[in-house]
């Protein structure tokens, strides 16, 4: 029964808290970000993200740990178009918040 306990707990721990990710997660996220598009300040994106509301969203912890851990391996993509470089997010991020539709 413990050794059951203890995989629970290990499972059950791989995701962030919403605190932790708005604060370890968010600042990875933008760091990425300012290196890949050149455009803009880290601390400007950080300012950004976190005075974004999400009242009425769910959180996902576990989206969160994967996409902390996925984010160093995210990849610059340029739009040739615009001549502008963005972080290709990965997929884990886009279900951080799961928010309603406007």
């Amino acid at each position: 029964m413990r050794a059951w306990a203890g995989v629970i707990l290990l499972v059950g721990g791989c995701g962030f808290s919403e605190d932790r990710f708005l604060v370890k997660g968010v600042d990875r996220w933008c760091e990425l970000s300012a290196e890949c598009a050149g455009t803009f300040e880290k601390d400007a994106c950080i300012d950004v993200f976190r005075s974004t509301d999400r009242e009425g969203c769910t959180y996902d912890p576990a989206a969160a740990g994967d996409c902390y851990a996925e984010l160093p391996e995210a990849a610059c993509i340029e739009d040739e178009l615009l001549g502008l470089s963005t972080l290709e997010v990965p997929a884990a991020c886009e279900l951080v918040y799961d928010c309603p539709e406007e």
